[in-house]
């Protein structure tokens, strides 16, 4: 969702931008850190090329979102899935927010 909605990852159009691997924001490496710390963008990477969710290029040094993949928008019931596991995953960060305030979840709407 990051690449599709952060202003430094979209380019005309606000369409998410191909990201060069490596090097200064934007780039996917730095996506992939502002994302998470805990898995490498390499592993992040290789995890999204085997779902299909991005493409790379054909010299493997820019990586291509696929849009429809990640957010569908033809498909009726992949939309309203894609809606119940996003609100899904919200509720469930917030409400252990409050009923483990030991055991805090980042949660950003």
């Amino acid at each position: 969702a990051h690449w599709m909605t952060h202003p430094d990852y979209r380019g005309p159009g606000d369409q998410p931008l191909a990201l060069p691997r490596s090097g200064p924001a934007p780039s996917f490496d730095s996506l992939a850190q502002a994302i998470t710390r805990h898995v490498h963008p390499r592993s992040l990477l290789d995890e999204m090329l085997r779902l299909g969710l991005v493409r790379l290029s054909d010299d493997g040094q820019t990586v291509h979102l696929d849009t429809e993949r990640v957010a569908p928008t033809q498909d009726d019931a992949q939309m309203f899935g894609f809606l119940g596991a996003n609100v899904g995953d919200h509720l469930a960060a917030a409400t252990a927010n409050v009923v483990h305030r030991d055991r805090r979840h980042f949660e950003q709407a």
